[in-house]
C-alpha cells in the first residue's frame, strides 16, 4: 500500500522545465512517449498549441491538465 501511494505521489510531483514550464512526471512521461518536444518550447501555450492537433486520449487529458494549471496559476483574476 505504501508502495502505491508513493508512486501517485512522485507521479504528482511537479518538475520545472524551465521557467515558464513546470509538468508532472506523469505528464512528462507522456509526452516523451508520444515524442512530443517540450523541452525547447518557451511555455505552456506553446505546449498547448502543439497538443490541439492531437487525437490521442492521452494527450487530450494531458493537455486539459495543463490548460487547467495555466488558467489557475498564470492568468489575473
Amino acid at each position: 500500500m505504501d508502495n502505491l501511494i508513493n508512486k501517485i505521489i512522485d507521479e504528482n510531483k511537479y518538475q520545472k522545465i524551465n521557467d515558464n514550464i513546470i509538468l508532472t512526471k506523469h505528464q512528462i512521461d507522456i509526452l516523451n512517449k508520444n515524442n512530443i518536444p517540450f523541452n525547447n518550447l518557451h511555455d505552456l501555450k506553446e505546449l498547448l498549441f502543439l497538443l490541439d492537433d492531437e487525437e490521442d486520449e492521452e494527450l487530450m487529458a494531458i493537455a486539459e491538465e495543463i490548460s487547467d494549471f495555466y488558467y489557475y496559476h498564470f492568468t489575473n483574476k
